[in-house]
């Protein structure tokens, strides 16, 4: 096979390992999941007045929870141990995003 290893691919005509494209699946699928989080805070009070205390609306509310919370820093891991550069100053910028988010919440929560 000229040199490659069986784990290796080739894709029009460049060499890629699956566990490149795996790193890649994982680093899209976490930033996706931080876009959207505040698109499901927004679902999980609407679902609230309605269903209050329902295990759909507790679970919308933790979705967006870990992606508000967990999901940059977990980008942040995975960028860094796959070496990415581009994607590790995404994810860096996400968390500077969400720390000084949770920051001016816990302030405005403090002077009310």
């Amino acid at each position: 096979m000229g040199g490659l290893s069986k784990i290796q691919v080739m894709v029009s005509g460049v060499t890629r390992s699956p566990s490149r494209d795996v790193v890649s699946w994982v680093i899209g699928g976490l930033g996706a999941w931080w876009v959207v989080s505040p698109l499901l805070f927004s679902l999980g009070f609407a679902l609230d007045g309605r269903h209050p205390g329902d295990w759909l609306v507790v679970t919308v509310f933790w979705a967006a929870l870990g992606g508000a919370g967990l999901a940059p820093f977990a980008g942040l891991v995975v960028a860094l141990v796959a070496r990415r550069r581009w994607p590790l100053a995404y994810f860096a910028l996400m968390c500077a995003v969400t720390v000084s988010g949770v920051a001016f919440l816990l302030y405005a929560l403090a002077h009310a």
